[in-house]
């Protein structure tokens, strides 16, 4: 927890709540009362909207023109097989590719039998395409593009060439991510109830990390607001990763021993273990450095982060220009 330069309280990077494959619990705390729905609503629209995905736009299945028809040997005809293209989950590093299937005579026909190059992986290769009998002959290009969201129809970049009888795809949905609930609840923060505690909830489809899509939708806002933010948009993210820093010379608040705060056992003892004696040792000391001790967990780090903004009005990993060795411990305040 930090101040930001307006004055609000700024949230951690994230609590997980829950992990498991393909989705994640996040907890973001403490926020000022009614940025829990700003952020949430935002994040999520952000998240099912504007995070990049790979999607199939256009099908060439030989000697087929037009959907609703059937290939001789097939079990399901063209208006079966193509949503079950269309199910299948792709990554991909470039920006278009070509991929093509070809199958012949008595088969089940899976993903994993699509022929594609290093630059293309497909996620799901157990997912089941269509049947062929003894004479049955498949053979299928697909154009495989990048993407946001969803999409009614998508064309084709100029340097593709596909066939005459090029089936283009309508529905397309680009997007990665499956479902993004958030949900806004009152938490403390010391004297004060009315704080809001954001807990984020994503599931993909497995092309990307929930965690990295939170990320990547947060930057993507970030973006957005800086670009009609007054000055230079690089000139504000400068300021912006610059920590926050106090006059030493100007609190000498910052002599004052940790113990004058009101902490339990468990976070004395992790302060003991780094030789953190005067609050400017602790206002020094980053999150990543307390968590490195064995005893300071999550809710020991929160306790510890919470106590120092409630007596004093500091938060972890402040710029000072702190004269006194962390290793001492017969420095009193004032520098007596």
């Amino acid at each position: 927890m930090s101040d930001s330069k307006f004055g609000l309280i700024l949230p951690t990077s994230g609590e997980i709540l829950e992990e498991r494959e393909n989705f994640i619990s996040k907890s973001f705390k403490p926020l000022h009362t009614g940025f829990g729905v700003t952020l949430g609503n935002s994040l999520r629209r952000v998240l099912l909207s504007s995070i990049k995905g790979v999607a199939i736009t256009h099908v060439n299945i030989e000697k087929i023109y037009h959907i609703c028809t059937s290939v001789i040997g097939v079990k399901e005809d063209i208006m079966h097989i193509l949503p079950a293209l269309q199910n299948i989950i792709f990554s991909m590093n470039t920006s278009a590719q070509k991929v093509t299937l070809s199958v012949k005579g008595k088969c089940d026909v899976y993903a994993s039998m699509i022929n594609h190059s290093n630059s293309v992986e497909i996620l799901n290769p157990d997912l089941y395409i269509c049947s062929l009998d003894e004479d049955g002959e498949l053979h299928i290009e697909i154009l495989l593009q990048k993407g946001f969201g969803y999409v009614e129809s998508a064309s084709m970049p100029a340097e593709v060439i596909m066939g005459t009888n090029t089936l283009a795809l309508d529905n397309i949905s680009f997007s990665p991510i499956k479902r993004v609930g958030f949900e806004v609840l009152p938490m403390r923060v010391g004297l004060h109830i009315n704080y809001d505690n954001l807990i984020l909830d994503v599931e993909t489809n497995g092309a990307i990390n929930p965690s990295d899509a939170i990320s990547e939708a947060a930057k993507i806002l970030s973006e957005q607001f800086l670009s009609i933010a007054d000055g230079d948009i690089n000139d504000n993210l400068i300021e912006n990763e610059k920590p926050s820093s106090i006059d030493i010379s100007m609190n000498n608040r910052l002599y004052d021993l940790v113990d004058s705060m009101p902490l339990s056992p468990r976070a004395r003892r992790c302060l003991r273990a780094l030789k953190i004696i005067h609050i400017g040792d602790l206002v020094t000391t980053t999150k990543e450095e307390l968590s490195k001790v064995t005893q300071c967990g999550v809710v020991t780090l929160e306790e510890i982060q919470s106590r120092l903004y409630e007596s004093y009005g500091f938060s972890l990993g402040m710029k000072i220009d702190w004269p006194i060795n962390k290793e001492s411990s017969k420095i009193m305040r004032g520098g007596e």
